[in-house]
């Protein structure tokens, strides 16, 4: 139990500050958090909401703290769930990865950062276009949505492979060296 906590809070300050750093658009760590949390987590509750718990309290400091205090203009006042399309693309994503992700090897995690990067542009990009009056409602305005949206993919995929393979190997070199520290 010490070791879920441990590795929970650490899952919740890499995400969080993750988010509110800095960053180019779109390159968080919530996708690495994804696929770190199917492969190496083993309790089913963490393993399936602690993704969303990391991007919920993140999206609450973004939304209440920093929103009114660099933007005030935009601020509409307190925010408990931010873009529903989000929430709705993590959740796809968990549920797709779970059934993807059997074993941990360069090719695994590759493929479900494309799988991850993909489904979340496909999601978000058509929560943008269904509440959006910049584009036309129909077929063509979709797609151009899509377009406005391409420049984002990249680094939501880079993001994704980056921050997969800096918590799957920092996780196994920390418990390489918890074990090690116990067998001498």
């Amino acid at each position: 139990m010490k070791n879920i906590f441990l590795i929970s809070i650490s899952l919740l300050v890499i995400g969080v500050f993750g988010r509110i750093i800095p960053h180019p658009p779109n390159f968080t760590p919530i996708g690495g958090i994804i696929i770190f949390s199917i492969l190496k987590l083993e309790n089913k509750v963490f393993k399936n909401l602690m993704p969303l718990f990391v991007f919920w309290v993140s999206d609450l400091i973004i939304n209440n703290i920093l929103i009114p205090y660099n933007f005030p203009q935009y601020y509409q006042g307190f925010t408990l769930i931010g873009s529903s399309f989000i929430y709705l693309a993590l959740i796809v994503i968990i549920v797709s990865l779970k059934f993807y992700i059997k074993h941990y090897s360069k090719h695994i995690i590759l493929g479900s950062s494309f799988i991850s990067a993909t489904l979340f542009f496909l999601i978000t990009n058509f929560g943008v276009w269904l509440g959006s009056s910049i584009y036309p409602p129909n077929f063509l305005g979709f797609l151009i949505c899509l377009g406005a949206g391409v420049p984002f993919f990249g680094n939501n995929l880079l993001s994704t492979v980056i921050y997969s393979f800096i918590l799957i190997k920092g996780y196994e070199l920390a418990k390489d060296i918890s074990l090690k520290k116990y067998l001498n």
